[in-house]
């Protein structure tokens, strides 16, 4: 169960959102907008989370103060095969 322990609910200094271009990611990058928060919308042009070099491309984007949305997924019309599975668990 998910516990919330700040007592006044404020936004973060910053949203980064892994996957902004999907249907969930658009929904979550507008309603954070609607809201003045800060957001860094990243999709796969952005970052391929399947690359060698996409951590260390992700860390030198980040900042310490982040809140980080993982919505990044290969989704079924990209395979329901176990290969299509093993891509997904490398991405997160």
């Amino acid at each position: 169960m998910l516990e919330h322990r700040n007592p006044n609910p404020a936004l973060p200094k910053r949203v980064v959102v892994l996957g902004a271009r999907g249907i969930i990611g658009k929904a979550l990058v507008a309603r954070l907008k609607a809201e003045s928060a800060a957001v860094l919308a990243l999709s796969s042009s952005d970052i391929d989370l399947l690359e060698e070099a996409a951590a260390e491309r992700l860390r030198s984007l980040l900042r310490v103060d982040d809140a980080l949305v993982v919505l990044a997924a290969l989704t079924p019309d990209k395979g329901r095969d176990i290969a299509t599975f093993m891509r997904n668990l490398r991405m997160g």
